[in-house]
């Protein structure tokens, strides 16, 4: 037991470097979609988690989501893209997210920094709401 905490404490430790908190991979962007009276259409069993997509234009590729008490989690890029969100095949907005990538002497960090829809700043923090 001593063994195993003195290996963790040194990982942890040893991630903790030039004062950035150390990240395993790109961020997530956090997204909860409502319906116009306010209710989670995922929850309320209007809408199927598999017809939310959000989509990188610039390579084509499909984050998988992770869905938990009416929040969408999406593991994105590490770098700034351009994303298509789309429900039931219809697309709902398309946004710009910026990412930060900070690197240290011995790890990473990355940061969602700026969401646009419509080169327009919104708020992303803690979740980007929108309404379907």
């Amino acid at each position: 037991m001593k063994i195993f905490t003195f290996l963790f404490l040194v990982l942890f430790v040893s991630c903790q470097c030039t004062n950035i908190d150390c990240e395993p991979g790109p961020p997530d962007l956090i997204i909860q979609l409502v319906e116009s009276t306010g209710i989670d259409p995922i929850l309320a069993g209007s809408l199927s988690l598999e017809n939310v997509v959000l989509r990188n234009i610039q390579k084509q590729n499909f984050p998988t989501p992770r869905y938990f008490t009416g929040i969408i989690s999406y593991s994105i890029d590490n770098l700034s893209s351009n994303y298509v969100l789309s429900v039931n095949n219809v697309i709902l907005d398309t946004l710009k997210v910026t990412t930060i990538f900070i690197e240290g002497e011995c790890c990473s960090s990355f940061r969602v920094d700026d969401v646009s829809i419509k080169d327009k700043s919104v708020e992303f923090r803690p979740f980007l709401k929108i309404e379907i």
